[in-house]
């Protein structure tokens, strides 16, 4: 009996085994998409897959988080334009997509997430770190004077160990 049972469980696991190998492959897709800019086939492959919007890498970042830390602004558009409303969702380390695009020093993004109603431009990370203590420390300066144009008030909030931007 159990002979008869193995060859169907041997099957069953090289099913689960493709279509797990199709499922990481679909992933690898669409974070090579969101970094790369290509805004029709993530598009493709959200409103085949909608349940990938929940999607987060092994940090907690959500497909926000990456859109923002690759400078892909065209990318966040498409993204709330699919329906995805979690803008200022926060990641492992409490990093918000705001968080992302001001230590990545990109600009368009920033103003871009801001038109979509995130309200993360002075949000703290885990360790006290405002999305201007990462500016600063990326060496960001343009950001900072963004930041500071757009209403932020984190210029002399300090981090978790007294430092500030």
């Amino acid at each position: 009996m159990i002979q008869a049972t193995r060859p169907a469980f041997i099957s069953l696991h090289k099913f689960y085994s493709s279509v797990l190998q199709n499922e990481d492959a679909l992933r690898r897709r669409l974070f090579y998409a969101i970094e790369s800019g290509d805004t029709e086939t993530l598009r493709s492959i959200l409103q085949e897959k909608s349940e990938l919007f929940t999607l987060s890498s092994s940090s907690g970042q959500s497909l926000m988080h990456i859109a923002a830390q690759a400078g892909q602004a065209s990318i966040i558009e498409t993204l709330v334009d699919l329906g995805y409303t979690a803008i200022d969702q926060v990641d492992d380390l409490g990093r918000t997509p705001m968080f992302a695009a001001c230590s990545g020093g990109h600009l368009a993004v920033i103003e871009t997430l801001l038109r979509f109603g995130s309200c993360a431009i002075d949000t703290p990370n885990i360790h006290g770190e405002t999305p201007m203590y990462s500016a600063a420390e990326m060496g960001h300066s343009e950001t900072i004077k963004t930041l500071m144009r757009l209403g932020s008030n984190a210029i002399d909030t300090p981090d978790s160990e007294s430092w500030t931007p």
